[in-house]
């Protein structure tokens, strides 16, 4: 094995899934480097790098494009790959054809990912060395827990039994890192705490919470703080911002209440603007999975997605369904079925552990 330990990591997408998966790495590399030196390769696709950009666990970052590829592109991106150093552990956290393929071209003495009732694409696992078997419906969390703790064990630095995920992710938040200048683009938006931002966009529209439902629970929550700033979060559907602030449900706000729309900002400016906020609203969205990364409170909607899977854990991380039977159905908009009242009910007992003398 040589000198310095070369630890490749395979998750190229999406948002929430590389967060997810990347909020392991800082007590993850915190062991290995106890018995190793090490360099951590990861491979990521180039639309979510930027969220992976900066963090002080991942040592070189592969950003891959893979849409909309040539197949002379597709061959150089092949060729690059196999020009790539030995990895002595190869890690497929994603479990994909596309991702066991990718690694599959890179040299490596080790290549471990999900087993073949365990992987959301089974055939993935025929491309693996040492395949994990745990239950594709299981908790996101218990998922990459695992798969990195049986890592571990193929470099002999594991403990007798896995840590708890409490365990596991105690240093999340050292994780992730973003620009000073990130901080100085978006410091001058922010006026009146709390500070609570409200995504109102997400990968998919049965994701996304309605737009006037959200004024209505903005205006519930107003009501019982003496000052706020909302901060309402889009990236190209700007539109679903100004039918908020035209809503009459907030007609009757006081000065005291800020409403700021935010609209395309890099994902080094969103690292930035979530470490500062007090509270994140927001559909099964990879910005909520951030909230979550940086220890920040949030409220995540679920409607067609199922919460126990991707329920994130933390005490100030809640989750509240529009559906007792989610199916994964792109027209199931059942995330609207969550009334307002609830959402503020939430929000305002996060927001009275820590800021009660603002609460009226």
């Amino acid at each position: 094995m040589a000198a310095t330990l070369r630890i490749g990591i395979i998750r190229l997408s999406a948002l929430g899934d590389c967060i997810v998966s990347a909020a392991f790495l800082a007590d993850f590399v915190q062991e290995l480097k106890r018995a190793y030196t090490i360099h951590l390769t990861w491979f990521v696709d180039s639309r979510f790098s930027d969220i992976l950009e900066h963090s002080p666990c991942i040592d070189s970052l592969e950003i891959i494009t893979l849409k909309r590829q040539s197949l002379t592109q597709k061959f150089h991106l092949i060729k690059r790959l196999t020009k790539l150093p030995v990895f002595d552990i190869l890690i497929d956290m994603q479990g994909l054809i596309k991702s066991a393929l990718m690694g599959a071209f890179l040299h490596k003495h080790h290549f471990i990912g999900f087993g073949f009732g365990s992987a959301k694409e089974s055939l993935s696992a025929l491309f693996y060395t040492h395949r994990v078997q745990i239950a594709y419906q299981e908790n996101i969390l218990k998922r990459n827990a695992l798969l990195l703790h049986r890592a571990k064990e193929l470099l002999h630095i594991a403990q007798d039994s896995q840590p708890s995920l409490p365990d596991m992710l105690a240093h999340k938040t050292l994780s992730f890192a973003h620009t000073p200048q990130a901080y100085t683009l978006i410091a001058p938006k922010l006026q009146s705490r709390p500070y609570i931002l409200c995504v109102l966009e997400s990968s998919l529209p049965s994701k996304t919470y309605d737009p006037t439902l959200f004024a209505q629970a903005i205006a519930l929550i107003c009501e019982r703080l003496r000052t706020a700033q909302i901060l309402l979060l889009t990236h190209t559907h700007t539109h679903k911002a100004t039918q908020i602030l035209q809503s009459p449900a907030l007609a009757a706000l006081q000065d005291s209440h800020t409403i700021t729309p935010l609209s395309n900002l890099n994902l080094d400016a969103v690292k930035a603007i979530i470490a500062q906020m007090d509270l994140i609203i927001g559909g099964d969205t990879g910005i909520t999975h951030l909230a979550w990364a940086l220890g920040r409170d949030s409220i995540t909607l679920y409607g067609n997605t199922p919460a126990q899977r991707f329920t994130l854990l933390g005490e100030s991380n809640l989750t509240l369904s529009g559906s007792d039977n989610p199916t994964y159905d792109k027209n199931d908009f059942s995330i609207n079925n969550i009334a307002p009242s609830e959402i503020a009910k939430c929000a305002l007992t996060l927001l009275s552990q820590k800021h009660k003398e603002i609460l009226c």
